[in-house]
């Protein structure tokens, strides 16, 4: 998972800190949501927002890449606690000095193509071990 919106309340801190100013907006947030979610669902459902979910320990095996300048890191850092609580094997990659989109700037950001080169060797890594 790379950068997930894993809640729809945006009551994580870093929703404020980052809602402007590091390219993914509040605004930007607003669009997206109001079109993933049409009028009428419920946005606390687990099915939309997973940290709303009672119990995650069915979820399959996680690697999680992070953004440190990125509304959704907050959210993003308490999926991966509550994976590891529930059982759930998973890595999480906190990148502190890129922001949302990164996986769209490996040409420009070399950090940014090291952490998507990360994520392709950690899918490599779980294919494997899976199968």
């Amino acid at each position: 998972l790379i950068y997930p919106v894993t809640e729809t309340a945006g009551t994580a801190q870093s929703r404020r800190t980052f809602e402007e100013g590091f390219l993914l907006t509040r605004g930007d947030m607003e669009w997206f949501e109001e079109r993933y979610l049409p009028p009428g669902v419920d946005r606390g459902d687990p099915r939309v927002a997973l940290l709303e979910a009672e119990d995650l320990s069915g979820l399959p095996p996680a690697y999680l890449a992070i953004a440190g300048f990125d509304p959704l890191r907050d959210e993003g850092l308490a999926f991966a606690r509550r994976l590891r609580e529930a059982g759930v094997p998973v890595a999480t990659r906190l990148h502190p000095g890129l922001v949302h989109t990164f996986a769209n700037l490996t040409a420009l950001c070399p950090s940014a193509r090291q952490a998507m080169l990360e994520a392709a060797g950690g899918l490599r890594m779980g294919l494997t071990v899976q199968g």
